[in-house]
């Protein structure tokens, strides 16, 4: 692993940080983004002073019918949903 970022885990989503640090659940995992659901709108997602997306990026912008493939822009630049596992 190339770094590492630390999060603060929250109890609204069930997950407290003493259950991390006493055992070694997620040792040996990478997360890269955990999220409930995300605003299109607020302007952290603005990706006006951006450069191009990376040419060696593979990932992909899955849509649905409540996120169409506009959702995705420079800043956005992957998107997958998990449903029921």
């Amino acid at each position: 692993m190339t770094g590492t970022l630390e999060i603060e885990l929250f109890d609204s989503v069930g997950c407290h940080e003493k259950t991390f640090k006493e055992s070694d659940f997620g040792s040996d995992l990478v997360i890269e983004l955990f999220d409930t659901g995300i605003w299109l709108e607020w302007q952290s997602f603005n990706d006006r002073d951006l450069g191009l997306i990376p040419a060696k990026w593979k990932g992909q912008c899955v849509t649905t019918k409540d996120f169409g493939s506009s959702s995705c822009n420079k800043k956005l630049i992957g998107a997958r949903f998990f449903y029921n596992g």
